[in-house]
């Protein structure tokens, strides 16, 4: 396996602009090194508010549902 570059990461976020990411893996540094990046992108683009949600067995998905649905017409930009 690779190992995670947040340089390229950076320069490929603010070249393409996605505004979708899933971030998995193994190495904690690596995740939370991608999650500053696009959390940095995000600021400079207006989002202020953010969400996080960790899965497990308990997890309870109508709760999660219930959150990303209840945004109003002048809600803020999330991070979720």
């Amino acid at each position: 396996m690779a190992a995670f570059d947040s340089e390229v990461f950076s320069k490929e976020l603010q070249k393409n602009q996605q505004s979708k990411f899933l971030l998995l893996g193994d190495e904690a540094l690596s995740r939370k090194e991608a999650f500053d990046i696009i959390r940095q992108f995000a600021k400079e683009k207006t989002y202020t508010e953010k969400l996080s949600f960790t899965v497990d067995r308990y997890f309870k998905w109508d709760q999660c549902a219930s959150s990303l649905s209840s945004q109003g017409l002048f809600s803020q930009k999330r991070i979720i």
